[in-house]
């Protein structure tokens, strides 16, 4: 009979070395459940980090230890993780496994890291990079970033214009709009989002952007910057949309008339049911209720305007906006149905 041995459990972190995918995932659990035990506990945690931390190291580790541990110190990684997730940057292999890893770990050594590697890298790996200096906010990083908007690859100046406009600020702001490229809808994009992040005290700049924005960027992105235009100045805004109304161009009308619900300026929404007769037939068919917004569907203002519109030659228009309106339960509305 041999022997009985009390040979000692295997080290999780000496089979998680040779852990691959599709294999038995027991001691990535063990290592788990050790993590859950050291929390609370500081050295325990930072002794786990060192040793996954470690590992990374090891010349040809398979892709799934490096998956798990880069996921692992995603969480509960430091600046002391960052000198080895690092070393994975230049890797296009690794580098995205790396990246995320650093993206989350709110030390300035992990944007530090990211930023190092930004202009060693190319295509996807430095559109990732890219991706991850936006998702920190890392003002430091706009210098880096900037000069990207005048690149011709677009994912790649897609990319930079998203992580400025959520980094945003005064310098991520010129940059985009010093760019001399905001008919690139996702420059224009990114600028806008720079003024919707600005607080209340910054309603001047913010409307400088829309303005910026309205004037320089192709015809949609303008309609989406008259919308921001709103919340910092309603009264240009509305002036702005009810010149499209004034207009006589029916493409402008016809892109008009969807932006009012969504322009909530009081001033607007009394003058619109007053334009409303004068569209075009079309216009008023298949747009009545949206032109004039959410006033016009409200009681008396929905009944003046179909009594304005139930004497014209055509009362197309009038039954349209009847319809739509009385579908939301109008009193005002019906009775008005009922007179004409």
């Amino acid at each position: 009979q041999a022997p009985a041995t009390n040979a000692p459990p295997p080290d999780p972190y000496v089979l998680l070395a040779g852990f691959d995918f599709g294999q038995d995932r027991a001691p990535l659990n063990q290592i788990d459940e050790a993590i859950k035990a050291a929390t609370g506990d500081a050295a325990r945690r930072a002794e786990i980090e060192g040793k996954l931390a470690g590992l990374l190291s090891q010349p040809s580790l398979p892709v799934g230890a490096q998956n798990y541990i880069c996921l692992t110190l995603s969480v509960i990684g430091s600046e002391k993780s960052v000198p080895a997730l690092a070393g994975l940057l230049g890797d296009a292999r690794t580098a995205d496994l790396a990246r995320l890893a650093l993206e989350r770990i709110p030390h300035p050594a992990a944007g530090a890291a990211l930023r190092t590697a930004l202009p060693k890298s190319a295509g996807r790996t430095r559109i990732g990079l890219v991706q991850s200096l936006g998702v920190r906010r890392d003002e430091a990083a706009v210098p880096l970033l900037a000069p990207l908007l005048k690149e011709s690859d677009p994912a790649t100046v897609s990319a930079a214009a998203h992580a400025l406009g959520l980094i945003g600020g005064e310098r991520a702001t010129t940059a985009l709009l010093t760019t001399g490229r905001l008919d690139v809808p996702a420059i224009a994009d990114a600028a806008m989002r720079c003024a919707d992040q600005l607080p209340a005290q910054g309603a001047k700049a913010a409307a400088a952007i829309y303005r910026t924005v309205m004037t320089n960027a192709p015809a949609h992105v303008g309609e989406a910057a008259l919308v921001g235009l709103a919340r910092v100045a309603p009264d240009e805004a509305g002036a702005r949309l009810l010149s499209l109304f004034d207009s006589g161009d029916e493409a402008a009308v016809a892109r008009a008339i969807p932006l009012a619900p969504r322009v909530q300026v009081p001033t607007l929404h009394r003058a619109a049911p007053d334009r409303l007769p004068n569209l075009p037939v079309g216009a008023q068919v298949g747009h009545a209720g949206r032109a004039c917004g959410p006033v016009v569907r409200s009681g008396r203002m929905a009944a003046a305007t179909l009594w304005r519109m139930r004497w014209d030659d055509d009362m197309e228009p009038a039954v349209a906006l009847a319809r739509e309106a009385a579908a939301d339960g109008e009193v005002p509305v019906g009775a008005v149905v009922l007179a004409a």
